[in-house]
């Protein structure tokens, strides 16, 4: 298990590559550490779970599902929809 980490914002100046293979620094970058051990928000349903993150104008979601979850059984008929509508990565 990895400890926990909270969610920060960490300003640094650091050097990069960049994509022409050159050397420049690059001052005042803002990194937000976000982690799906604290999400910012939970969604519970019957056998199973979304968790969501959000980041800057970026929303990130991770399902997890109980053995015999179905959508035909277990969201479609809440929704009135055969499958998901969402775009996946």
């Amino acid at each position: 298990m990895q400890p926990h980490l909270p969610t920060r914002n960490v300003r640094s100046t650091r050097p990069i590559i960049n994509q022409c293979g050159g050397l420049m620094m690059v001052q005042n970058i803002d990194v937000v550490l976000k982690r799906f051990e604290q999400p910012d928000e939970v969604r519970t349903f019957e056998k199973g779970k979304f968790e969501i993150v959000r980041i800057g104008g970026m929303t990130i979601g991770r399902a997890t599902y109980e053995p015999g979850w179905r959508w035909s059984l277990h969201v479609g008929p809440a929704t009135g929809t055969s499958s998901c509508s969402v775009g996946h990565v």
